[in-house]
């Protein structure tokens, strides 16, 4: 009888590790299936040259228009030019006039990639050729934070911009200017002659920094210290400016500024 018992454990235990190894091949089969599903989420290989676009109602409708504020409440903030170097397949260059950042890219299709994450992603969308994309962001519904339901549209260029403040200023304010009283020219190294004591100035670009919200320029004496801000306007070839007077609130805090009475209407002579 003991001898029996033990020939049944041995069976036992033989058959019971057979069914180990058994479900251990399962296990491994179904890890690949679900492997083989996943990986197609995230795949680099692409069609994507080398290359840049830029979202042109901003880059090249600033310089037509002449105007800078009017245009800047937009995806340009974050992204007025978007890049991509094949060498480096899993990331997209964004470039904005307030922030810059590189976000991994995923591919969904052919032509339509993912930039960011499941919780906040732009989903970019190239035309057959990709010379133009649609750009869109998406938001996690369960998030505070709105996506921007605007669809922007970016063209590839080989145009060059390096720096915003020289593309800007190259294009729309650097010249020589007179009225019958006063000569004055703003020069393409933002030097300043003939409005008071000022050697320097700057054009704003950042949205979130004109107060008020319109065009201005600060204007520096030779020591670099803020001489005062100008608002600059276009009416075809005379460009009016406007002293800015800052409001602040009782707390010593700038609660909004505002343009006062025009004190130079200029013809643009080259």
């Amino acid at each position: 009888m003991k001898q029996f018992l033990t020939l049944f454990f041995l069976f036992s235990l033989l058959v019971s590790c057979n069914q180990e190894v058994k479900n251990k091949k399962i296990n491994k089969k179904e890890a690949e299936k679900r492997n083989k599903v996943q990986r197609p989420n995230i795949s680099y290989s692409n069609k994507i040259s080398t290359g840049k676009w830029y979202f042109l109602p901003y880059t090249d409708s600033t310089i037509i228009n002449k105007s800078i504020f009017k245009y800047s409440q937009s995806c340009a903030s974050f992204a007025y030019m978007i890049s991509y170097d094949s060498s480096n397949p899993d990331s997209i260059f964004f470039k904005g006039y307030h922030e810059e950042t590189m976000m991994p890219l995923i591919k969904r299709s052919d032509t339509i990639f993912w930039a960011g994450d499941t919780i906040q992603h732009w989903e970019i969308t190239f035309n057959n050729d990709f010379s133009s994309l649609q750009f869109q962001e998406y938001m996690d519904k369960s998030y505070a934070h709105k996506a921007d339901p605007r669809l922007f549209q970016f063209a590839k260029s080989v145009k060059e911009i390096q720096n915003l403040a020289i593309y800007f200023n190259k294009f729309i304010l650097a010249g020589a200017y007179k009225n019958e009283q006063s000569k004055v020219r703003f020069t393409d190294k933002f030097e300043v002659v003939g409005i008071d004591n000022a050697a320097t100035y700057e054009l704003v670009i950042d949205f979130w920094e004109m107060v008020p919200q319109m065009d201005l320029i600060n204007l520096f004496d030779k020591k670099g210290e803020l001489l005062k801000q100008l608002n600059w306007e276009y009416d075809g070839e005379i460009l009016k400016l406007r002293n800015v007077r800052q409001i602040y609130d009782k707390d010593g805090d700038l609660d909004r500024g505002v343009a006062e009475d025009i004190i130079y209407e200029l013809k643009k002579i080259k």
